[in-house]
């Protein structure tokens, strides 16, 4: 039995009562009664996760209560609500349910670790729902859905389809997902204005590890009450966990992978074409973003224009030099049926890629050119070189600034070549460090992060059920002072 459904049981049966010590029985009084003990029963009937010899004693228990409903007195209906307590305190294995909530692919790879993570805790019950409500979203990337449902199944992990799942009839202890800058596209019933008067724990994961994109949607966002797993700009550090006024940084699951993949704990696979182009060569991973209209929603001509020109740029730059190989990777990867034909003029030094997964180029990279996005800090662990581009209009804050000035920066197209000639005769000269501003601005990047993020939410969900944990569930105590806490 999950938390939740334990819970308003126990308090159920505690305001019946309530009720009738208080109060005389009436005919009104045991209607409300029968309803309870129904939809009591007809919860218990369904629950999956309870044995079904256990199901039965608590079945034939609400059926006695139901038998004994009409002519009962009230002390006869509280000593039967009070052994319907105990049966429930003493025989029903209680786990906190958190459900997440899946949706892009990119953003289930970082996602899964966190629902490892969380299901090696004995007392939580986590699952996957895999939304479908990006079929053709505002960067027109049809067939979401259909890389999600591959990527989970490949990952061999369950999940329920949204089309199965109701949140309100579900009413989970915890709702966690990624916010993906993009609220607007939820349908109603998962925006998480919707969902706070119904889920007093509802999480938020920003994608873009950057908190000031959420702001830019919802200027509430950082001040609702019960949003208590929050990435935003603080004092302290940009990726933290902040509920009140208590910030615990914990880093984002993101640069797990990265950490996974640079450290060499992780096995990438690489396209076998591109080994053999890049043979020999210095490979750079060339990132360019989308040109964004005033109201933050896509310029698809402007931004078609802008990959025209940068191919051109990218042929220029392999005329010049012949022992560079090229990874082109737009973002986002929604331009490819309408520029496949100057895809496919450019030369053997240019590839195009079109896999969701970014690591496998990420990996191969000796350098990284592009403009300042997520994808850069993914790869900032690999401390290979890095030159960011059109970076004037960038800086939203200082923590943006800081952390974008550490790295090489130009908006000329002659720093670019500087850049090159320098990788080429000089490479180790141009490694970066990691810095204590990006532990800042990302975290500790030091592979836990994910661990970090899973132990935050169950204590801090015990933090605030102990008074009724250790009333009715005081062996779950146990669990939570055997986790392992992170620096």
């Amino acid at each position: 039995m999950h938390y939740r459904f334990f819970k308003i049981a126990i308090q159920d049966c505690q305001a019946i009562i309530t009720m009738l010590e208080k109060t005389e029985l009436n005919a009104t009084k045991r209607l409300w009664i029968k309803g309870i003990i129904i939809d009591l029963r007809f919860r218990i009937s369904e629950d999956i996760h309870l044995s079904n010899l256990l199901r039965l004693e608590i079945v034939n228990h609400l059926e006695k209560i139901q038998g004994d409903h009409d002519g009962a007195t009230s002390t006869i209906l509280i000593n039967d609500m009070q052994g319907l307590i105990r049966l429930l305190e003493q025989i029903v294995d209680v786990k906190i349910r958190i459900d997440i909530f899946f949706a892009r692919p990119v953003t289930a790879v970082f996602l899964l670790l966190v629902y490892h993570q969380l299901r090696k805790y004995e007392s939580v019950d986590v699952r996957i729902i895999a939304i479908d409500y990006y079929p053709a979203d505002i960067y027109q990337s049809d067939g979401q859905f259909e890389q999600l449902v591959t990527f989970l199944e490949s990952a061999g992990v369950e999940y329920i389809p949204y089309s199965e799942y109701d949140v309100f009839q579900e009413l989970p202890d915890a709702v966690f997902y990624s916010f993906h800058n993009h609220t607007y596209m939820m349908p109603l019933h998962l925006q998480h204005s919707t969902l706070i008067p119904i889920l007093n724990r509802t999480m938020f994961l920003e994608y873009a590890l950057n908190p000031n994109d959420v702001l830019i949607y919802d200027s509430n966002y950082s001040s609702t009450p019960y949003t208590w797993l929050q990435f935003r700009t603080s004092e302290f550090s940009y990726n933290a966990i902040t509920w009140g006024s208590q910030d615990i940084v914990t880093g984002h699951p993101l640069m797990d992978l990265s950490h996974q993949v640079f450290s060499g704990e992780k096995k990438i696979s690489i396209p076998e074409e591109w080994i053999r182009l890049s043979a020999g060569k210095t490979t750079l991973l060339w990132n360019v973003n989308p040109v964004i209209h005033s109201d933050n929603s896509i310029n698809f001509v402007g931004t078609k224009e802008m990959i025209i020109k940068t191919l051109k740029l990218l042929s220029d730059i392999c005329n010049r030099y012949r022992s560079i190989f090229i990874i082109f990777r737009p973002h986002p990867l929604c331009f490819f049926s309408d520029l496949q034909i100057k895809f496919s003029e450019l030369q053997a030094q240019i590839v195009v890629d079109q896999n969701p997964d970014s690591y496998p180029a990420l990996f191969l990279a000796d350098a990284f050119i592009g403009e300042s996005s997520s994808l850069y800090a993914q790869f900032l662990p690999s401390h290979r070189p890095g030159l960011i581009l059109n970076t004037p209009n960038y800086y939203n804050d200082y923590c943006d600034f800081i952390f974008w000035t550490q790295t090489n920066m130009t908006s000329k197209q002659e720093d670019i070549f500087e850049f090159i000639d320098n990788l080429t005769s000089d490479y180790s000269s141009m490694l970066r460090p990691i810095t204590e501003i990006d532990k800042y601005c990302l975290g500790p990047m030091d592979g836990k992060s994910s661990q970090r993020i899973s132990v935050s939410i169950v204590k801090k969900f015990y933090e605030e059920e102990i008074a009724f944990i250790r009333k009715y569930r005081p062996e779950m105590i146990d669990g939570i002072t055997r986790m392992e806490s992170l620096p």
